[in-house]
């Protein structure tokens, strides 16, 4: 296929080639096989901008097939000068078909690893793309692009270049739109970021960070607040971060708030709590928050089957009365 220049056949021919390629790509005995066979990437490049659809969509196709094993993430990565992540982007940016718009994300989401996404979240314009097209009023691709910028928050931390870009993009995100599977994704990233102990502390400090977590969790819908209050209650617990939430405006009343709520969101924001209360700097700031120490006594004396945090939320009450 590759040897005669698929790209010089006419529409039928190149349409069954690149079907040929993409089921060949199918499987996972052949994706390192095809990747290293001679000319194959750059003719795909070149079918990716063929002026007949159907080509464009398959070659972008074969490429996110390609990108779904750890030989091929790094090779498709850093191939010819990052041409591979070049036509990405471009076809992203420019292309007014939603098919190969998805094709392009799709390809992106692939090729994210701890091998490389450092790589990818510094090439130029990635980020802003992405939040672009969350943005945009293209439901199905917004949720997608929203959930490519989900897997790069599960991988970067602080020693990759893109990591302060990822917190500014998913701050600008959720003031861009109320798409509540977008915003669902957004919380989840700040979430997964939470989880790195490397990250935590600096999430804490970036500018807006915590604004935008109080936002998402304040949202109305379960799938939106519930990684917000579980991303707060994470921050909450490192230790040198206790202060710093402590003294924000909103953490605690939202955490308060969120105490009322469904189990897993309750749980989160009861155990933020706790760790602000115990934390001896900040314990006469959280005794003061009012209602605080109430729904530590609610919870305390709730059905919930968490026998522990109920015990520990109502030590809680009794560290925390006295200062009230």
């Amino acid at each position: 296929i590759t040897r005669h220049g698929i790209c010089s056949y006419s529409q039928d021919v190149r349409i069954v080639s690149v079907t040929i390629l993409k089921n060949l790509a199918m499987e996972a005995v052949n994706k390192i096989e095809l990747t290293t066979s001679s000319n194959l990437i750059p003719k795909l490049l070149d079918l990716s901008t063929d002026k007949t659809k159907q080509v464009r969509i398959e070659a972008l196709a074969v490429l996110k097939q390609l990108a779904m094993c750890a030989h091929n993430q790094v090779l498709l990565t850093n191939m010819s000068n990052r041409k591979v992540l070049q036509m990405i982007m471009t076809t992203a940016q420019t292309t007014t078909e939603p098919e190969s718009v998805c094709m392009a994300i799709g390809i992106i989401m692939n090729l994210i690893s701890r091998s490389t996404v450092g790589i990818i979240a510094s090439f130029p314009g990635v980020f802003t793309t992405l939040v672009a097209i969350a943005s945009s009023n293209q439901a199905g691709m917004a949720s997608l692009s929203a959930k490519c910028i989900d897997c790069f928050a599960k991988c970067l931390t602080l020693k990759d270049a893109g990591s302060k870009t990822l917190f500014r993009s998913l701050i600008r995100l959720t003031g861009s739109t109320k798409n509540k599977d977008v915003l669902m994704w957004a919380g989840k990233a700040l979430l997964h970021q939470s989880q790195i102990p490397s990250s935590s502390f600096y999430m804490a400090r970036f500018k807006g960070v915590l604004d935008c977590l109080v936002t998402l969790a304040k949202h109305e819908h379960h799938s939106v607040f519930t990684s917000a209050i579980e991303a707060l209650s994470n921050l909450a617990q490192d230790s040198s971060n206790a202060k710093k939430i402590a003294a924000h405006n909103d953490v605690l009343a939202t955490f308060v708030a969120s105490a009322r709520t469904t189990q897993a969101a309750q749980r989160s924001a009861i155990t933020g709590i706790l760790s602000l209360a115990t934390h001896q700097p900040s314990t006469p700031r959280v005794a003061k928050e009012m209602g605080l120490v109430a729904s530590l006594s609610t919870y305390g004396a709730s059905n919930d089957e968490d026998l522990e945090l109920k015990n520990a939320a109502i030590h809680g009450v009794i560290l925390l009365a006295p200062m009230m």
